[in-house]
């Protein structure tokens, strides 16, 4: 326990900006030594029994063997742990109609589509902008996924959806209190009983937190908390 306990905390010293920037200095001028460094890492008996999944049915089930922390986000604004439980939620609905509010760069889109399971399932994703659209549909192409992706450029507050017409929605977009309000407002219908409505950033994000500890009381009898998942909150609707 102790010895995890000390791993962790040199993992997050390492994740704190300033001392990343000297740690890739340090890699492009001694790159064995660096390689040598990170090597030994947690050891499987080190690792906590609640934050393991309960199955192995696939790669996005093996998150635990990695480092989940910053460092690990790139195009998509996800911790590793974090997007295997969003990809693999999403693929466990067959022929799913997924919802996405928020894309910024594209990254959880890409997830999400190749996610997609099933010839009649498609991934509805929304932003208020389409600034990197044309760099995703790109992307899209060369992977041949357009045919799954509905690319819409509309306000998540007010675009309206069938009710009941949707498996899944991942909320991503606006981060304040009466952002992610309005977002889950005007969404919350649009789910089918038994599906999944998603939260990125419950934390550290003060606007999502708030939100989604008021949520859980005042939906109780309609959503229950399924799992958290790094700063990912996963709820299913139960009535």
């Amino acid at each position: 326990m102790f010895k995890r306990f000390i791993k962790k905390l040199i993992f997050l010293i390492f994740d704190i900006p300033i001392v990343k920037s000297i740690i890739l200095q340090y890699v492009k001028t001694r790159p064995s030594i660096a390689i040598k460094g990170i090597q030994k890492t947690l050891d499987l008996d080190d690792l906590d029994p609640s934050s393991l999944p309960a199955n192995l049915k696939g790669f996005e089930d093996l998150y635990f063997v990695f480092n989940c922390n910053n460092s690990n986000r790139l195009v998509a604004q996800l911790d590793l742990n974090e997007a295997s439980h969003l990809f693999s939620v999403a693929k466990s609905i067959p022929n799913g109609r997924l919802l996405e509010v928020g894309r910024f760069g594209g990254g959880s889109t890409v997830l999400l589509a190749t996610a997609v399971n099933g010839a009649e399932g498609c991934l509805f994703s929304i932003d208020i902008s389409d600034i990197e659209d044309k760099v995703i549909k790109e992307f899209l192409e060369r992977y041949e996924l357009t045919s799954k992706v509905d690319l819409v450029v509309a306000d998540s507050r007010t675009y309206k959806v069938k009710p009941e017409s949707l498996d899944f929605i991942f909320i991503d977009g606006d981060h304040s209190y009466e952002g992610v309000k309005a977002d889950f407002y005007n969404f919350r219908d649009a789910l089918k009983v038994g599906g999944h409505m998603l939260f990125h950033d419950y934390y550290p994000w003060p606007g999502v937190g708030r939100f989604l500890d008021e949520m859980k009381e005042s939906e109780r009898g309609f959503f229950a908390l399924e799992r958290i998942v790094g700063t990912l909150a996963h709820f299913k609707k139960i009535k």
